[in-house]
């Protein structure tokens, strides 16, 4: 797996999904974005990436690590024969947040800011997404779970810069 770290993208998320598919030659990514620059796991390497596969290799359990993760907190409701997914309300995220963090093989220490909803127009419909950031400590627990989560993201969103577990700093 390789991260790649993308200055100068603007507009909305879903611009910033556009550009990032078209860089990536539409592989299948998680990306996730602070203001302008965007951090990019895929599985081909782009122009200055970095390969992080000697830490997904070396994940044992009682492992640390610092992490940030971007997620859109919903649940599925089935609402007239359709599912639909909705907001968390914010005294549940913290439950879900935690049974995310045990199926996906880690515990954590972290804090949470709320960023509000996250509005992206695609032609005529606008798309919003509740955004929550976390950020903390993770130890590892299940290092097979940890990689996959690591790869394949957590929750809703991920075409939108949700669920990249942008794992850092050894501790």
């Amino acid at each position: 797996m390789f991260l790649t770290r993308i200055d100068d993208i603007e507009g909305d998320d879903y611009r910033a999904h556009q550009a990032v598919a078209a860089l990536c030659e539409k592989q299948r990514v998680l990306f996730q974005r602070k203001g302008h620059n965007i951090v990019i796991l895929s599985e081909k390497p782009q122009r200055g990436s970095e390969d992080v596969s000697d830490l997904l290799d070396n994940l044992r359990v009682g492992g640390k690590f610092l992490f940030r993760l971007r997620i859109n907190p919903t649940i599925t409701i089935n609402v007239g024969g359709k599912n639909k997914r909705i907001g968390l309300p914010a005294v549940r995220i913290d439950a879900w947040l935690n049974a995310q963090f045990t199926k996906n093989g880690f515990s954590a220490e972290y804090i949470t800011r709320s960023e509000g909803v996250r509005r992206s127009i695609k032609g005529a419909q606008t798309i919003s997404l509740l955004s929550v950031l976390v950020s903390g400590v993770l130890t590892v627990q299940e290092p097979v779970s940890l990689r996959s989560a690591i790869c394949n993201g957590i929750g809703h969103g991920k075409g939108f810069g949700f669920g990249l577990l942008n794992v850092f700093d050894v501790l």
